[in-house]
């Protein structure tokens, strides 16, 4: 919708004049209604996910929402609901920070969750009442407290050049350390990658290795064996595979 707007200017001049009529100015202009969407954003852990991911137990989820227009944001733009549950902004878990038109609006959600499956749903919009999108944000997770590593593979496999090592990590706490450890079939160790909890995720974890030895060398034709050895701060579980070189 358009509006339309009469303005008139006036100026000053110091000195004087014998003439006025040439220091007015009578123009019309007209105002648009704000009409972009606001961009939007949800990460759990500084990650993004999608539907059935695994989640931390006590994550800490970030929602951002980002607007150009002069009109400022609050809490009241923004509806989160929980398995179902509207939560409030006086909940202790549930914080928010603002700087003003131009900045954006982050909401920190720091929960402590239950196994099992779980359901965020966020909707939000500016100042002019626009959505971020035509529907709201849906996402469904899975919650599992117990520290646990699952579902080891290496792919692809057999493997010409390179593989990747996959693994799902569960629970509270990420690994303090963990080691993906490469042997011959007759037990020697010809590779240790070694990762830090700054690089694992709760959730699938897709680990890249060149198919070299310690030495930078080619690994030969043949069948390997792996061993992931994961270190919790509650226990160390370890599981070996096999996987083989095919040139």
């Amino acid at each position: 919708m358009f509006n339309k707007f009469p303005v008139g200017l006036f100026g000053e001049q110091r000195k004087r004049e014998y003439f006025y009529f040439n220091n007015l100015i009578d123009q019309t202009f007209f105002v648009a209604r704000d009409s972009v969407r606001p961009v939007f954003n949800v990460k759990f852990d500084g990650q993004e996910i999608i539907d059935n991911d695994i989640v931390s137990s006590a994550p800490e989820v970030i929602i951002t929402l980002e607007d150009n227009s002069p009109l400022p944001l609050d809490t009241s733009y923004f509806t989160i609901v929980h398995n179902n549950k509207p939560l409030r902004f006086y909940q202790p878990e549930l914080s928010w920070s603002y700087q003003g038109p131009g900045t954006p609006f982050v909401i920190t959600w720091k929960p402590e969750l239950e196994d099992g499956r779980q359901t965020l749903e966020v909707l939000a919009k500016d100042a002019s009442g626009n959505f971020f999108d035509s529907t709201s944000y849906r996402i469904i997770f899975y919650v599992y407290n117990e520290n646990d590593i699952d579902q080891v593979y290496n792919y692809p496999n057999p493997f010409a050049r390179t593989t990747h090592f996959t693994f799902i990590l569960k629970g509270q706490d990420k690994p303090n350390e963990l080691d993906i450890k490469i042997y011959t079939i007759a037990g020697r160790l010809i590779r240790d990658i070694k990762l830090s909890p700054t690089e694992l995720i709760t959730n699938f974890n897709k680990i890249y290795w060149d198919g070299r030895d310690e030495d930078g060398d080619e690994v030969g034709n043949g069948v390997y064996l792996y061993k992931v050895i994961a270190k919790f701060p509650d226990k160390t579980k370890s599981i070996t595979q096999k996987l083989a070189k095919v040139r």
